[in-house]
Parts: C-alpha cells; structure tokens; sequence
C-alpha cells in the first residue's frame, strides 16, 4: 500500500487521538468526507484527497486499530501501539 507523507501524518494524527481519549475503543469515527474536510484544514492541504484519508484508514485497519462495519461506518477497535507506520 502507498504511504505518503499525506496518510502517514493522518494515520498518526488519528493514532494520537485515540492514545490521548479523544476517541475510545467502540467510538464511530466521522465519516471520510468530514475526516478529509478536517485534514484539509488542519494541514492547509486544499488538495488533500479522499484517496488518502482512506488509504490511512485502511492502514489502521489492517494493524487493528480501527474496524470498518459495512453500511455502518469506521469504529475503534483498539488502543494503538508504538508503532509508527
């Protein structure tokens, strides 16, 4: 999977996040199209895609720290680790 600079600062953003409280294990994350909006801001990045949002979603999916429930949205599956991806 392609890890930009783009998704690599979101998925430590969203690591953060969660280690910090602001969202605990079980929490529904906001939709990707306000996560993208939210970034957008956030890194004064107008481009910023949809594409990578997801792409950072699916890298914290796939290390288990979110889980994606089709038709119901992205949630909280744990609290992160260490790692840096």
């Amino acid at each position: 999977m392609k890890n930009t600079t783009g998704n690599r600062r979101i998925v430590a953003d969203i690591r953060a996040r969660i280690a910090s409280g602001d969202w605990a294990p079980g929490d529904k994350l906001p939709a990707t199209h306000e996560l993208r909006d939210y970034y957008r801001h956030r890194y004064a990045s107008p481009t910023l895609a949809i594409g990578t949002v997801e792409r950072a979603l699916n890298i914290l999916k796939e290390s288990g720290v979110l889980r994606g429930q089709q038709g119901q949205g992205i949630f909280v599956e744990g609290h992160p680790t260490d790692e840096t991806t």
